[in-house]
């Protein structure tokens, strides 16, 4: 019968016994965040197993001392904390789920410290008596040691009173899942995985037993007996309504090459396509082998005298050459013009003695005629003249 069919009777006898059963106290809020960490969405094949099991999630609504206010709500992250969907869960259900599923077509969802912070924030937000997190998750994508001291820091600073990890398809570091757990009282050991049929049911248990904790506050635990049997099948369910048009289906996989068919007719020549782009320019290509030596050439024709070529730039000044050897005494030159006068020198000193007396000097040139002397006192007068004779005479020589 076990452990738990054993604890469940007698909590109840000793309930009933002390009349604590009868009082009852106001309705326990309960807040649980589902976190989703998947790499392909569609793949994983996470939606019809997600949907059962917040089915079984939302059933209880009942505790031992009164009733139970369960609240769902929906989160993912981004690579770069980013938030991808976010949402409170309430009916109808459906339109929340196809959100979400569309939320995650095109991106992956992380598991990482940032979103681990993410998860504990939208926690703290929320206000309820007691407060769970439950992440369905294909495996960390960061360092297992960090996400377990961080996990154990939000438990220690009762951010959260409980986390339980759901593996999902294609799961990768199952050990590294168990470590990040803790507050469950229910479990044996076994790491839940989403397609497990009991997966919903065990973590229904282990949410009714917080808020019997919590609220409660009369046991230690809550003894819950063995999962039984499954029942039977119910009734054939009548055929329901036609329901929405789905979602294009997924790409199929490429088919495998037919055989070849016979050979067609020829066909018309079609008009000539437009040029293509030009391609990439092709990396450098490996060296080609050495090839065999080639045939002793020809002698060429001479060519033709070219032009001359332009006048060289002059050269840098050379060094200074060595002193060459004294030449011969060269011929006597021709007798050059008289200097010009020298300047007029100082006076000499008198000489007391006398010199000898110099050479006669050549005559000087002739001198400018004078100005007329004043006139001359009257003369006295002449001897008296003679008759015609001596005046003809006087007037001959006159005129000669």
């Amino acid at each position: 019968m076990g452990l738990y069919g054993v604890c469940f009777p007698i909590a109840l006898f000793l309930l009933e016994a002390t009349g604590i059963w009868s009082q009852e106290v106001g309705a326990c809020t309960l807040h649980v965040l589902v976190a989703l960490d998947v790499t392909d969405y569609q793949q994983s094949n996470l939606h019809p197993y997600l949907e059962r099991v917040l089915r079984d999630l939302a059933a209880p609504d009942h505790l031992t001392c009164g009733t139970l206010d369960l609240s769902i709500s929906l989160q993912s992250m981004g690579r770069d904390g980013d938030i991808l969907f976010q949402g409170i869960l309430r009916e109808p259900w459906v339109d929340v789920l196809q959100r979400l599923e569309q939320a995650h077509a095109f991106q992956r969802s992380y598991l990482h410290q940032p979103a681990l912070q993410s998860f504990l924030s939208t926690l703290a937000q929320q206000e309820a008596d007691a407060k769970a997190l439950l992440v369905f998750t294909d495996g960390l994508d960061d360092d297992a040691g960090k996400m377990k001291e961080a996990a154990m820091a939000a438990w220690l600073q009762d951010q959260v009173e409980l986390l339980v990890m759901v593996a999902v398809n294609n799961v990768t570091g199952l050990g590294d899942l168990q470590q990040m757990e803790f507050g469950q009282r229910l479990g044996n050991g076994q790491q839940l995985s989403v397609d497990m049929p009991e997966a919903g049911g065990h973590v229904a248990q282990e949410l009714l037993a917080l808020a019997e904790r919590t609220c409660c506050q009369m046991c230690p635990c809550t003894c819950v007996g063995m999962p039984g049997l499954r029942g039977p099948g119910g009734p054939r369910g009548g055929k329901g309504g036609t329901g929405r048009k789905g979602r294009a289906g997924d790409e199929g996989e490429h088919g495998h090459s037919g055989e070849q068919g016979p050979p067609g007719l020829h066909g018309s020549r079609g008009m000539q396509g437009c040029p293509g782009q030009c391609g990439p320019k092709g990396s450098v290509g490996h060296p080609g082998e050495q090839g065999p030596p080639g045939e002793a050439g020809y002698d060429g024709i001479a060519g033709e005298q070219g032009e001359a070529g332009t006048p060289g730039r002059p050269g840098e000044k050379g060094s200074r050459g060595r002193q060459g050897q004294k030449g011969s005494r060269g011929a006597r030159g021709e007798k050059g013009p008289p200097g010009s006068c020298g300047e007029v020198g100082p006076p000499g000193r008198r000489n007391p003695e006398p010199g000898a007396p110099g050479w006669r000097g050549d005559g000087g040139p002739q001198g400018d005629p004078g100005q007329d002397g004043p006139p001359g006192p009257e003369g006295p007068p002449g001897p008296p003249a003679h008759p015609v004779g001596a005046t003809r005479r006087g007037v001959t020589r006159g005129l000669c």
